[in-house]
């Protein structure tokens, strides 16, 4: 699944605080959007048909 930020610069924040957008850094809607937050699970790297670290 796509998402708009997947192309917008200021999808990653920098250290700086230079970079980034409220939903960037913080989790809350940009002014304007209608946004609901979901996260997506990421399985663990396997190695040999195990998770690593096991």
């Amino acid at each position: 699944m796509m998402t708009i930020c997947w192309a917008c610069g200021n999808a990653v924040p920098d250290a700086e605080g230079e970079r980034g957008c409220p939903w960037s850094r913080e989790g809350k809607p940009v002014e304007g959007w209608v946004a609901e937050r979901r996260d997506i699970r990421i399985q663990p790297k396997r190695l040999g048909g195990r998770a690593e670290g096991r």
